[in-house]
């Protein structure tokens, strides 16, 4: 559902909005959906849309409520999250899939700008989860259960890798 920020991404707008608005980015991107353009919008007014940074396809399950999805369709839910394969709400996108499209985006966007260029990324948190899972944990381990609204992931692309600013 592209709806808009929750109330506690609303509050953090002008918090990110200060803590980046005086960086030098060569690019910024964001994800179609609305928020992640309000949330770009906090800190530049020069930022590229890019339609394969949007969350996770959930398919049907789209706009439910997560109790709802539980009782229906939790064994589904289970297996889709744990084998990676099966497509989210039947018809959506698998976990791989999103694994393969966030990978990919973001590998593009490290060769296109080399080891010295400086990008913004406003995307997802299953996004995110899945970029900081191949390159800081390998495949089958998680780095965070949950990237909250508005939180900060820096990477730094160096010898062909990506390294997390502590």
């Amino acid at each position: 559902v592209d709806g808009p920020l929750s109330a506690a991404g609303e509050a953090s707008l002008d918090a990110i909005g200060k803590r980046l608005h005086d960086r030098k980015f060569d690019l910024v991107v964001c994800s179609p959906l609305q928020r992640a353009r309000d949330t770009a919008a906090a800190f530049t007014s020069e930022f590229e849309v890019w339609d394969h940074l949007a969350e996770l396809d959930i398919g049907r399950w789209e706009g439910k409520p997560r109790e709802e999805i539980f009782a229906e369709d939790g064994e589904y839910l289970r297996e889709a999250i744990g084998g990676r394969q099966l497509p989210m709400g039947f018809d959506g996108e698998s976990l791989d899939e999103l694994h393969r499209r966030a990978t990919g985006a973001i590998d593009a966007l490290a060769a296109d700008l080399g080891e010295e260029g400086r990008a913004a990324v406003v995307t997802h948190g299953g996004f995110i989860q899945e970029v900081l899972q191949r390159h800081l944990a390998g495949r089958g381990s998680r780095v965070h259960t949950f990237a909250g609204n508005t939180s900060l992931t820096r990477l730094i692309w160096s010898f062909d890798r990506f390294h997390l600013d502590p």
